[in-house]
């Protein structure tokens, strides 16, 4: 292990061979889960404790001149200052690079951090930004607001749904392209491999926030991505308890974080909160499995109050059948157990929303088959997560407000990713954090409801969204 995650592994992904990318596209999870060190085996450098310990210290100490000397020298291989480094920390940073197949990993103290630390690593004073319009709305702050601002660079605001989005956006001074595939509101897909191979003939450097997808789902880096960044505070904690960042990927842009925007901008990471993030990886692919089923059984469901009657029977058919996109392909016995719930639920579904069928103008998820970019999420994902929005069907926002408040399982919060279902209307935090017209550009419907679907029974989770819709009507 070294610092930052660093590995020395042939097997990791070469940033500069996309013919390696492209064979590596499509690996199964069970490769990446496979390895010894990922997820139980990992123990600590100094003691045989079954789970890591957390090293708690400000410093480091060494027995005389010529050793600290030869910590400084060998940097890669030793800590030396807390702020720096940390041994809990580079264990959490190792297994998050073997996850994503990178080179390398850096933690962050949040999930915004590693992406403005990206960015500033990899643009200059007037250079040119291209970024997708619907992104998380604190990176769209940064790009429009604060980049222009602080250092007089540009910015073009793309749908991302075609390559050609990018190739008509592409200037003399643009430095970076900004991903989030797919995006957290209306879970819309960019070409990922096209994108990056584009960008790559310009020199251009790609960063993509793969926070929805997790790793497990979908592989960037693997396409040819330059650096994947995560809220680590999401899916791969999975316990709302921590918040943190990463970013990952070749050792030559990882170096730089390193050395640059991480050690003078955001360098400290707590080691209880890495410990924390050790044991939220251990339950990273189970936990995924059993919400991303219950997500498509409950997608489905809501498809049924949708207007056609055409949605609601394929709705009814698609929970009842299980929820296979969710988990991915092989999900197996997992999948198998979890059509069992969402048997009930697609039942219900069949049956039609009756008087209140129309009351949702559209469903957005990934997993379902009425995704406009379907085959595009075939050919580059894995599997779904466990998040979907619904736009009401109705502009009365107090109708809004109080399908919202009805809602007794999903906790009303700003976050996802949870073992908890949540609950959210991003058009609270995006109205007030970006300006009018970037806030029009992304293209959020002033109602649009996303819910973050956990590890409750499908059942239940159902019939509170049932008694729930009535207030939509």
């Amino acid at each position: 292990m070294s610092k930052h995650g660093q590995l020395n592994n042939p097997s990791c992904t070469d940033a500069n061979d996309n013919n390696s990318n492209r064979n590596n596209a499509n690996l199964r999870r069970e490769t990446l889960l496979a390895s010894d060190t990922l997820w139980n085996h990992g123990r600590s450098h100094t003691t045989n404790s079954l789970v890591p310990p957390i090293v708690q210290t400000a410093n480091f100490v060494y027995p005389t001149w010529n050793d600290l000397e030869n910590a400084y020298d060998n940097s890669a291989n030793h800590t030396i200052y807390g702020g720096v480094s940390n041994n809990t920390t580079h264990l959490a940073e190792e297994k998050l690079a073997r996850l994503m197949n990178a080179q390398s990993a850096r933690l962050f103290p949040s999930g915004i951090s590693a992406i403005t630390s990206a960015i500033l690593s990899n643009i200059t004073a007037g250079g040119h930004i291209i970024v997708v319009a619907s992104a998380y709305s604190n990176t769209l702050k940064f790009i429009t607001h604060y980049l222009p601002t602080k250092l007089n660079t540009e910015y073009t605001l793309v749908s991302g749904e075609q390559l050609s989005d990018f190739a008509n956006s592409i200037r003399d001074n643009t430095q970076v392209i900004m991903l989030e595939s797919p995006t957290s509101s209306t879970f819309a897909v960019q070409p990922i491999e096209e994108v990056a191979a584009l960008a790559r003939s310009h020199g251009i450097t790609t960063i993509l926030d793969n926070t929805l997808a997790t790793p497990l789902n979908q592989q960037p880096l693997n396409l040819g991505i330059h650096i994947e960044v995560h809220s680590c505070s999401k899916y791969l904690n999975g316990h709302s308890d921590i918040i943190l960042g990463v970013a990952a990927g070749d050792t030559q842009h990882i170096e730089a974080l390193y050395n640059g925007e991480s050690r003078f901008l955001a360098s400290k990471v707590a080691p209880m909160e890495s410990w924390l993030l050790l044991r939220g990886l251990k339950t990273l692919q189970i936990r995924m499995e059993h919400q991303s089923r219950n997500a498509a059984t409950i997608a489905r469901f809501l498809e049924t109050y949708t207007a056609g009657a055409d949605a609601g029977a394929d709705a009814g058919a698609g929970a009842g059948a299980g929820a296979d996109a969710g988990a991915g392909a092989d999900a197996g016995a997992g999948a198998g157990a979890g059509a069992g719930a969402g048997a009930d639920a697609g039942a219900d579904a069949g049956a039609g929303a009756g008087a209140d069928a129309g009351i949702i103008e559209h469903v957005y998820y990934t997993g379902l088959e009425s995704h406009k970019q379907r085959t595009l999420i075939h050919a580059q994902m894995t599997g779904n997560s466990a998040v979907l929005s619904i736009k009401p069907r109705t502009e009365d926002i107090s109708k809004v407000k109080a399908f919202v408040d009805a809602l007794h399982l999903f906790a009303l919060g700003v976050s996802w990713g949870s073992s908890q279902s949540m609950v959210f209307v991003q058009s609270i935090s995006y109205s007030r954090v970006l300006d009018d017209e970037t806030y029009a550009q992304a293209g959020i419907p002033t109602g649009l409801v996303r819910f973050s679907i956990g590890l409750e029974s499908v059942d239940d989770l159902v019939a509170d969204l049932r008694q729930a819709l009535v207030h939509l009507a």
